[in-house]
């Protein structure tokens, strides 16, 4: 019998891509299009940021993010902007929402079974991002 539904933060409860397209939109002043495009800025960003340990080396995204801006033909972040996306995107991180009807399915859910939510990601990320979403659906 099934007894807890657990459920992994990043991309199942909310959309990631949201805040990472407008940081890049804020710092680069252009709408990142087609989607196809974000997605590629986007994947290689979560590879990267996940090997990042520390804020110096921050300068490794635009080694990697802009020769994929300039093939798209949009324009690339110069390395006193990297700082300044990861502000934004940090920022825009603590102003997530769930997927659409997510927090009527979780209340119904947390009814009947015991929910809870697991991650990759750093304890202090993850649980800024939990109260942003307003956990309490699932606890």
């Amino acid at each position: 019998m099934i007894k807890a539904l657990v459920f992994d933060m990043d991309d199942t409860l909310y959309d990631q891509r949201t805040p990472f397209a407008q940081a890049l939109q804020a710092v680069t002043n252009e709408p990142i299009t087609p989607a196809d495009t974000l997605d590629e800025l986007f994947d290689t960003f979560q590879l990267t940021t996940s090997q990042i340990t520390d804020d110096h080396q921050l300068p490794t995204l635009g080694k990697l993010l802009n020769p994929i801006l300039t093939g798209h033909g949009l324009p690339i972040i110069s390395s006193s902007n990297w700082d300044h996306f990861w502000e934004l995107y940090q920022t825009k991180l603590q102003n997530i929402s769930l997927f659409g009807e997510i927090e009527g399915y979780l209340s119904s859910l947390k009814d009947v079974y015991e929910l809870g939510i697991i991650t990759n990601g750093s304890a202090e990320q993850q649980s800024k991002k939990s109260a942003s979403v307003g956990s309490s659906s699932l606890v």
